[in-house]
């Protein structure tokens, strides 16, 4: 499955779908049961991605390759830091997730 039009779902969002949700046809104390169990899982739950107006991703891709620069020039002072190379993929989502938007 292709999860590139998807971001994943916080779990007060979950608990939101479950709360309102007509289909499942479950008791308020079935849902707080089902929402625990999903809560401590590896469950994982996605929303589609909200599209950002085209005109401001293509004007930001002026500092995409600006920001890339500056965080390539942070990896030595990382290593020094805390002495490990690279950055961890939750530490910059952001970056990954504008790329995406641009298209790179």
């Amino acid at each position: 499955m292709n999860l590139h039009n998807y971001e994943e779902a916080s779990e007060y969002e979950v608990a939101n779908w479950l709360r309102d949700s007509k289909v499942l046809n479950l008791s308020n104390e079935q849902k707080a049961n089902v929402f625990e169990v999903i809560k401590f899982s590896r469950f994982a739950f996605y929303k589609k991605r909200e599209r950002i107006s085209s005109i401001w991703i293509r004007l930001s891709i002026i500092f995409y390759p600006i920001v890339w620069f500056l965080l390539f020039l942070v990896l030595p002072f990382k290593f020094i830091a805390k002495g490990s190379w690279g950055y961890r993929t939750e530490d910059i989502k952001w970056f990954y997730k504008w790329g995406n938007d641009l298209g790179i």
